[in-house]
């Protein structure tokens, strides 16, 4: 037995408990979506660890450890020199991983990554790593997958030590970077924007200049990945973003309607009026989130409109989705200004 370094995700579904002091129905609704996410969270790892693409990185494989509703997924680091590459596409896994979960089950998902020493078997996974990573969740509160500084230092070390050659340049690991973390606003922690999608051709230049190397070996040895990657660098990644915020968008205001009201609550209990204004304050922080994002891109016909109100005598928050005229009338809307 021993300890080695590793990359660790750990996340689990915020608002679990919830499912289960309804009625059975509840339960056993969030249970096939729990089992969903599951089989995701396999069927990921599985993809990565069988994909001819990666061939040439050391063991990439993505191993797994999941209980009740808590995963954990993790990569074990190495010295080869595309290092960068193997912890760049282990945060992709991550931060898609979480979009596909939110929007095939609509379960927000809340975790952490880390990097540092763990050990695992068959049935046991322990380390600083994994400790780490369940730290950042459990003082997450928002619905986001937290990026722990080992993390940053570890990218920035990777970075800067990268001898650069005819495809993979620092200038393209920082765009990859830049898509996949987001964290200059609000309480300044990073996390994965699993709302974004990486532009190959930033993170890759030498595709622009036609220069497909890479690709004719794909062509050769694995066609569907071949027509995978032809089509990622055909793709208008703009468009993909508006899909992902058109998405999200339609989540959010059903969310926000069935989850942000206080009709559901008796008001002169304490703890149920607490319960929902962490409710509330969970979606206000993705609306903002979401808005900054459609700023971001200049995607307006995704902007979420809420309207806040707050009652100074029972210090409770509303939130609710503005109507058409509301809108147009210039109300006010949880826009991309407000603070995150």
């Amino acid at each position: 037995m021993e300890f080695d370094n590793y990359y660790v995700a750990y996340f689990d579904v915020l608002g679990c408990k919830s499912y289960f002091e309804g009625d059975e129905k509840a339960a056993l609704d969030f249970l096939y979506k729990l089992k969903g996410m599951i089989d995701c969270s396999q069927r990921t790892a599985q993809v990565i660890n069988a994909s001819r693409t990666l061939d040439y990185l050391p063991e990439m494989k993505i191993h797994h450890k999941i209980f009740s509703d808590n995963v954990a997924l993790y990569l074990r680091v190495t010295d080869s020199p595309l290092e960068i590459i193997r912890l760049l596409t282990f945060l992709q896994t991550i931060a898609e991983l979480q979009r596909i979960i939110l929007f095939n089950y609509g379960l927000l998902l809340r975790g952490g990554v880390s990097v540092g020493k763990l050990y695992s078997d068959e049935t046991l996974i322990m380390g600083s790593a994994l400790i780490d990573a369940v730290k950042l969740e459990e003082t997450g509160e928002y619905s986001r997958i937290l990026i722990d500084d080992s993390i940053d230092y570890a990218g920035s070390a990777l970075i800067n030590n990268l001898f650069p050659n005819g495809i993979i340049t620092k200038e393209g690991m920082m765009a990859w970077i830049n898509s996949l973390v987001f964290g200059a606003v609000g309480d300044k922690k990073p996390f994965l924007n699993y709302l974004s999608v990486p532009e190959i051709q930033k993170i890759y230049p030498v595709l622009k200049n036609g220069d497909l190397t890479a690709l004719d070996y794909l062509k050769k040895n694995s066609p569907d990945e071949y027509e995978k990657s032809k089509m990622a660098i055909l793709s208008d990644t703009k468009m993909q973003v508006h899909e992902n915020l058109s998405k999200h968008q339609k989540f959010l205001q059903n969310s926000i309607r069935k989850y942000c009201g206080y009709g559901d609550v008796n008001k002169d209990d304490v703890n149920s009026v607490t319960l929902k204004n962490k409710i509330m304050r969970k979606y206000k922080w993705l609306a903002v989130f979401h808005n900054y994002m459609c700023g971001l891109y200049k995607f307006e016909d995704c902007l979420i409109f809420v309207k806040y109100t707050y009652d100074p005598i029972t210090l409770n928050d509303y939130m609710e989705i503005l109507d058409s005229s509301e809108k147009s009338a210039g109300a006010d809307s949880s826009s991309s200004k407000k603070e995150m």
